[in-house]
């Protein structure tokens, strides 16, 4: 086989890549003056590219262990402001945080994997109210990642405020513990306007390691593989386009 053979034979087997937040930094690349609200910073990873640009950074992270608000820190910009309290669509005083050493990644308020410990107790509080507060009443672009209670944050939000584009992740082995699943989080999306997207990644064989993507389509839509996870892209209509070409980058096309 020629070397010419042997390339073009690796790259029709090299997986197809996606990467969601790149996608919306892509779309929202002419937006100068922007606010992100990270709900689930981990280490900051999402908001860099963000707070480079200047935009006013609002980040939540419960978890203070494995040098995370460090990392978070060291991110932001000076319009930025980082909470430690959870978010959910009702308030508490103190509340069950857990974390695992499997992965720094599954830190949150569900208990979902064997490997979860409390390690502490945080406050709980309600989105809307907390931006009231900072007096934010326009989100460009909202990401959410806590680990099974990401529809709890969005019902915490008021519509009013109106994203332009929200991100926010489903699986089913996680968020039956808080008692919805991918189509309850899709169906209250739409409900707020939105055009929805779905970004379907392969079924997790364990956490803390790569995983692999499978695909995007419009939702409605039903999993290929009910076991899979992945994220809600959902987009104000008269952006969708944008993100549409924006897609198109990646070489993935919608089905």
């Amino acid at each position: 086989m020629s070397f010419w053979s042997r390339l073009k034979k690796r790259v029709k087997r090299r997986p197809l890549r996606f990467d969601e937040v790149l996608s919306v930094d892509r779309m929202m690349g002419a937006t100068a003056e922007g606010v992100m609200v990270d709900v689930g910073a981990h280490f900051g990873e999402s908001l860099q590219p963000f707070a480079k640009r200047g935009w006013r950074i609002v980040a939540f992270e419960p978890d203070t262990h494995e040098g995370k608000h460090a990392a978070i820190k060291a991110r932001l910009n000076e319009r930025s402001d980082l909470f430690t309290c959870a978010l959910s669509n009702s308030e508490a005083e103190s509340s069950a945080f857990y974390v695992s050493e499997v992965s720094t990644g599954i830190s949150g308020l569900l208990p979902f994997h064997p490997s979860h410990t409390s390690a502490a107790r945080v406050p709980v509080r309600m989105l809307r109210g907390v931006l009231s507060e900072l007096g934010i009443d326009r989100v460009n672009f909202l990401k959410i990642d806590t680990e099974g209670n990401d529809l709890l944050v969005l019902q915490g939000l008021d519509w009013a405020v109106r994203p332009d584009v929200i991100l926010c992740e489903f699986e089913d082995s996680k968020t039956k513990l808080a008692n919805y699943d991918y189509r309850n989080l899709g169906d209250y999306l739409m409900s707020g306007g939105y055009r929805v997207f779905v970004s379907e990644w392969y079924p997790i064989k364990r956490y803390g390691v790569e995983h692999s993507w499978r695909r995007l389509c419009s939702y409605p839509c039903k999993l290929k593989d009910t076991n899979a996870w992945g994220n809600f892209i959902a987009v104000v209509p008269e952006r969708a386009d944008e993100f549409l070409t924006t897609v198109k980058s990646f070489g993935v096309l919608s089905e």
